[in-house]
């Protein structure tokens, strides 16, 4: 091989490498971006390698017109490999690919073509003609992988929400601060202030010795939409429709830090749930909206994961997790610290806990003794399978432990560091859960897919000015209430929804439900609660439950057959509620999802 169309081939690779990792960057700017230094050698060894062949076969004269001409078939051959992948993804349904893929096909060999004719015999003046157009054709190219192949850039190139700032209002003088802190997927018996004594968890175990610890709080649904829904607009599921993995919140429900800035707050939020982006309406309110998601290695065509499969090596495409507790209270100790001494409401909501577990040392081999055991957390029913054998099991739970374990001591720094910057004292603090989790206790993993105690009872501490210390409440209370009862305790709603959240009074309106498709599973739940007495109800399987959780607080025991009078004072309050809330039709599945919230659901593996 002439020693020129080596050297062409390498230039016209490592051109190619730079160009897409320059755009990568530019389109998905992000704490997780990164790139796998071995695929990126084996990628840009492979590209430098095709590119120095087809130098060599180049038809002009000069040696400058090898590179341009090595580097024009090499993005042609990249547009054409990368436009049959997606095909076939999307022929199969199994991506958000770009349906336009066989046009780009056809268009990259007639691409073929016309580069050839125009290299061939080329003067130094097409040269250099065809040369800008094919490093413009990089740039180009490298931005349409990247937006149609990486699930972060999907969502920042097409559809990041310009939600127009509140307006400004004056701040109110002396006012407290709010921060609601949200840790997605925390059992409340995770928390050794709950009673569990796998976990430690001494920052939030002290945070409760400060204010008031609810013992018995219920979500109104066991995943997140749904819940943090309801908590931010104070609606029930069937009123706000957050139900299902697609659709924006409707524009008629007004926010918790829509209030929060009507009221002179600085409203800022720090969340790590793709499945929560400001496109799909939860920014609303907020002056500022920080959101982070997987970000992956840079697209390289002939990719070092490709190489690596065809070796019998690992072929995964590497993320970065969306949850990092570190990163994210550094990120709201600086929107803290950028204020300007007027009170704020920021809402920090952390994913460790949410699978995949992957505890940082030494969280990990304080809880996972013996040998590292592998879990696939992809809904698909490995996992479930494995974790048959008890000790399996143990070590997927001892996983989530640190997790836990590891929120805990983040969150520790956090409120040391607002006692470090003197406004911990004016800052009251909540502290909650959107959901469980489950570990077979009825025979599943990971969470929506039932309305079990395990999934739905979440842990509330409420501290800060005001706030009886060491206080614990043992009435049943609904995540439903806490949205009036916040507003209640800044002052910022009239009534009294916060004595009567912390009161000893029952809470008439205690239910839950899940109503969608989740990882492929149709499911509709509805549960309703009165006092001690639980129902579940299942509308796909006509079935219902019913538990005494007063004398069996782990739901084994179904009722609903012995206690017909049990069982009758549930019913009726569920069919109140229905004709009170209607249950709203289901999507008839032909709705479209752009690809922006297709990449935001697939990030943390809603949909594959």
């Amino acid at each position: 091989m002439r020693a020129r169309a080596l050297a062409a081939g390498t230039g016209a690779a490592l051109f190619l490498s730079a160009g897409e990792l320059a755009v990568s960057f530019a389109i998905a700017p992000s704490g997780y971006w990164f790139v796998d230094p071995g695929s990126a050698i084996l990628s840009i060894g492979a590209a430098a390698v095709i590119a120095s062949v087809l130098a060599h076969f180049s038809p002009t004269r000069t040696a400058a017109g090898d590179a341009p001409f090595a580097l024009a078939l090499l993005l042609i051959g990249q547009t054409a490999f990368w436009g049959s992948r997606t095909a076939v993804a999307y022929g199969l349904q199994a991506s958000h690919a770009n349906p336009l893929s066989a046009a780009v096909m056809g268009a990259s060999g007639l691409a073929a073509l016309a580069f050839y004719f125009l290299m061939k015999e080329a003067s130094a003046r097409r040269v250099a003609i065809v040369g800008a157009a094919s490093a413009l054709y990089a740039v180009a190219l490298a931005s349409a992988i990247q937006i149609f192949h990486d699930d972060d850039a999907v969502y920042r190139f097409h559809a990041r929400a310009r939600v127009a700032p509140p307006p400004s209002v004056r701040s109110p003088s002396g006012a407290s601060n709010l921060l609601l802190v949200v840790v997605d997927t925390l059992r409340a018996d995770a928390l050794g202030c709950y009673g569990a004594k796998g976990a430690p968890s001494p920052a939030i175990d002290e945070l409760a010795t400060r204010g008031t610890l609810f013992e018995d709080v219920s979500s109104v649904s066991s995943w997140t939409r749904p819940a943090v829904g309801t908590m931010m607009t104070g609606l029930i599921p069937r009123e706000h429709r957050m139900t299902a993995l697609t659709g924006r919140m409707p524009d008629p429900a007004t926010t918790l830090a829509q209030k929060f800035a009507a009221a002179g707050y600085r409203t800022g939020a720090v969340v790590m749930n793709p499945i929560l982006k400001s496109y799909f309406g939860f920014a609303r309110g907020f002056r500022d909206y920080e959101e982070q998601t997987n970000t992956v290695e840079a697209s390289f065509w002939m990719t070092g994961r490709s190489i690596r499969r065809l070796l019998g090596g690992s072929g995964e495409k590497r993320t970065r997790k969306a949850d990092d507790a570190s990163l994210a209270v550094d990120k709201m100790l600086g929107w803290i610290d950028r204020g300007d001494g007027a009170p704020f409401f920021g809402y920090l909501h952390l994913m460790d806990p949410h699978a995949p577990y992957d505890p940082p040392e030494p969280f990990r081999s304080k809880h996972l003794t013996g040998a590292a055991t592998r879990f696939s957390f992809l809904y698909n029913g490995g996992d479930l399978a494995a974790t048959a054998d008890p000790k399996t099991l143990d070590a997927y739970r001892a996983l989530y432990d640190a997790e836990v374990e590891f929120t805990d001591r983040e969150l520790g720094r956090l409120f040391a560091e607002l006692e470090k910057r003197g406004i911990r004292g004016k800052t009251r603090i909540v502290l909650m859960a959107d959901h469980g989790e489950q570990f077979r206790e009825h025979g599943g993993l990971l969470h929506g897919y039932s309305l079990y105690q395990e999934e739905i009872r979440v842990p509330l501490i409420v501290a800060g000015l005001n706030v009886p210390a060491g206080r614990r409440v043992s009435i049943p209370r609904s995540l439903a209430s806490i949205h009036d009862a916040i507003l209640s305790l800044m002052g910022l709603a009239g009534g009294d929804a916060w004595t009567r959240f912390t009161g000893d009074d029952p809470e008439p309106d205690i239910h839950a439900e899940v109503d969608a498709v989740l990882h492929g599973r149709d499911v509709a739940l509805f549960a309703a609660r009165n006092g001690g007495r639980k129902l579940i109800w299942d509308f796909n399987a006509g079935t219902r439950e019913v538990y005494d959780l007063t004398a069996d607080p782990g739901e084994r025991k179904n009722l609903a057959d012995a206690d017909a009078e049990g069982f009758a004072a549930v019913e009726n309050w569920r069919e109140e509620s229905e004709r009170a809330h209607p249950r709203p039709p289901r999507p008839d599945g032909r709705e479209t999802i752009d690809p922006a919230e297709k990449a935001a659901l697939r990030s943390l593996g809603y949909i594959q």
